[in-house]
């Protein structure tokens, strides 16, 4: 999730373990190229959204780790509304389905920020034995009450600017 120095644990994962790692990119080329060039010195792959999950499927069947950062709004016609701090929020069926399709155990990873700049804290949170479920909307909710669970351990660490909320279902006001 984007809590804490996440940016920290993709170099984590990617000096440990072959990674690929899926991200949005920017309206900016320049920036894009940057984020790439930052994120791939530890080794990681990264892989745009845009560009399809094929390459997530290959990474896994070559053994490889894959990231995915599930905090953030999908549109309604990719997600399922799942709660989120006590509001539904459209929330990736990524992770589970491609759990399910690989028989892959899924981990979460938080990277905390220490005090007084003195490093990071690293966190591996296995999901439950029962996800991925085959219910995208349980799997959602899991995968949100983990995110949960990670982000009030510091919630000052976490990137609160997503728009997690963005997309409602009917019967629930705009939050923003």
């Amino acid at each position: 999730a984007h809590l804490g120095a996440w940016e920290a644990a993709v170099l984590y994962i990617g000096q440990r373990w072959p990674v690929t790692v899926l991200y949005m990119e920017t309206r900016n080329p320049a920036v894009n190229a940057h984020i790439v060039a930052g994120r791939g010195r530890s080794g990681a792959q990264l892989v745009p959204k845009e560009g399809g999950i094929r390459p997530l499927l290959q990474a896994l069947q070559q053994g490889k780790v894959i990231g995915i950062l599930p905090d953030q709004n999908v549109d309604p016609r990719e997600g399922d509304y799942a709660p989120f701090f006590g509001r539904p929020a459209c929330t990736t069926p990524l992770l589970g389905r491609l759990a399910a399709r690989r028989g892959s155990p899924v981990f979460g990873l938080f990277a905390y920020r220490l005090p007084d700049g003195e490093g990071f804290r690293i966190e591996i949170v296995p999901m439950p034995e029962s996800f991925p479920s085959g219910d995208a909307e349980a799997d959602a909710t899991a995968m949100n009450v983990a995110l949960e669970t990670a982000i009030r351990k510091a919630p000052e660490q976490y990137w609160w600017v997503h728009r997690r909320f963005k997309d409602q279902p009917e019967g629930w006001d705009y939050p923003y």
